[in-house]
């Protein structure tokens, strides 16, 4: 009996240590955001046609990130591009490039350079990003 109580309990913790869902994290307290359109994977596009640095709105991209959900994509960097770069700036200086991809109703982050991992975003959460740049 303590065996199959031990068993289960290892089985419990793997399979719970296995369900986390990763989420994006950013690197600090950002100061604002800096959004242009793509050309394409492998570097950002510096020419902005939007800047967001209200506190407000940084706050509402930050939280957005929080709710993202890591997921791996297959994708060809050279067949298809994303909508948006993002260049995030962080009250420390650092700065961090995300491109954005539009994929139906929902959309997906990625670090640029790092596009087989992505971040996904509902519907609600990629509606409240495009807001944001009107």
């Amino acid at each position: 009996m303590k065996k199959v109580i031990g068993v289960f309990l290892v089985v419990l913790t793997l399979t719970a240590c296995q369900s986390e869902d990763k989420q994006m994290e950013l690197l600090g307290d950002v100061s604002l955001i800096e959004v242009s359109e793509s050309r394409g994977y492998g570097g950002l596009n510096e020419n902005h046609f939007t800047v967001l640095d209200q506190k407000e709105t940084v706050s509402r991209f930050e939280k957005i990130t929080e709710e993202t959900v890591a997921v791996k994509q297959d994708i060809d960097v050279n067949g298809t591009k994303p909508d948006y770069d993002l260049l995030v700036r962080y009250e420390n200086g650092e700065t961090n490039g995300l491109q954005w991809k539009m994929d139906g109703e929902s959309s997906r982050l990625t670090y640029a350079g790092h596009e087989s991992e992505a971040y996904e975003l509902n519907a609600e959460e990629t509606n409240q990003l495009l807001d944001m740049l009107e």
